[in-house]
């Protein structure tokens, strides 16, 4: 979870030489982050690219993948997502 003005989060990132940042929505790149995520856990972490990728199909404008690679391999990865809010959500002091 980031939480943040977004003034402040919507500066252009400084990232590290030879390292770009993308915006995906392609299986195979989606594919490519789920491959990172096992690595980084030590255990099968395949099932994040089917889930966004049906998020993707069924909301595009309210999903976001982004990539970071180090010439041709993911190095990070981060999605965010918009939802409607919720009654209870928008009102104070609600649970």
């Amino acid at each position: 979870m980031l939480i943040g003005q977004s003034a402040d989060l919507a500066a252009d990132p400084v990232l590290p030489d030879g390292v770009t940042l993308r915006r995906v929505t392609t299986r195979s790149d989606l594919q490519r982050i789920a491959a990172l995520e096992s690595i980084v856990w030590g255990e099968d972490w395949s099932w994040p690219a089917g889930d966004l990728a049906a998020r993707i199909e069924n909301a595009p404008e309210n999903t976001i993948v982004l990539v970071a690679e180090a010439r041709t391999e993911v190095v990070c990865a981060a999605c965010a997502g918009r939802r409607r809010a919720t009654a209870a959500a928008v009102r104070p002091g609600a649970r």
